[in-house]
C-alpha cells in the first residue's frame, strides 16, 4: 500500500491525460479498450517497481573494521581468553551484528574478522557493536591479533598471556 500511495498521483495524471485527449475521438467500445490498455500499462509499471524494491531489500553480509580491543591484563593460559571488541561500520542504516571469525595462524599469531549484515535501502547512521570474542585457551607468551581497523587498513594488537599458576 505504501508504494501505491507514492505513485497514485502519477497514475491519476496518466489516466486523465491519456483519456481526455482521446475522449473526443473515441466512443463506446474503443474508449473502454483504451482505458483497459492504459490500466494494464500502469499496472505493469507498478509491479516492476515493486519487484525492483524487493530486490534492493536483500541483506548483504560484509566485513567491518574493528575500532578497539579491550583485553584484560590478567589473561591466564588455563582459561579461555575473552576479549571485547568495538566495531564501527561505515555510514548506513539497518545494520546488525553478524558475527566474527578467529583464525589461529600459529600459536601466537591470530587473525580476527568482524561481520555485519545490512539492507541496501536504509537511512544513514553510525552503528557501534561491542561484542565478546572467545579466543579459546592460549599458550603463555606474547600474542598478536591481526585485523582490519575502522578505516579498512591492516592493523595488529599485541597482548600477553600469563602462565597458569
Amino acid at each position: 500500500m505504501k508504494l501505491f500511495s507514492q505513485f497514485s498521483p502519477l497514475i491519476s495524471f496518466i489516466w486523465h491525460t491519456a483519456c481526455s485527449d482521446f475522449r473526443r475521438y473515441l466512443k463506446g467500445e474503443s474508449m473502454r479498450t483504451l482505458r483497459c490498455i492504459t490500466f494494464c500499462l500502469v499496472a505493469a509499471i507498478f509491479c516492476s517497481q515493486a519487484i525492483a524494491l524487493d530486490w534492493d531489500e536483500a541483506e548483504e553480509t560484509v566485513e567491518i573494521g574493528i575500532a578497539e580491543f579491550l583485553i584484560p591484563d590478567d589473561l591466564k593460559s588455563s582459561e579461555d581468553a575473552l576479549i571485547l571488541i568495538r566495531s564501527t561500520t561505515p555510514p548506513g542504516g539497518c545494520r546488525k551484528w553478524a558475527g566474527y571469525s578467529v583464525t589461529h595462524m600459529s600459536d601466537f599469531v591470530h587473525s580476527m574478522k568482524a561481520f555485519s549484515t545490512f539492507k541496501n535501502q536504509c537511512f544513514s547512521q553510525m552503528a557501534f557493536f561491542v561484542k565478546e570474542v572467545d579466543m579459546g585457551q592460549l599458550k603463555p607468551g606474547t600474542h598478536t591479533i591481526k585485523y582490519l581497523n575502522s578505516h579498512g587498513d591492516p592493523s595488529e594488537v599485541i597482548f600477553y598471556v600469563d602462565p597458569s599458576q
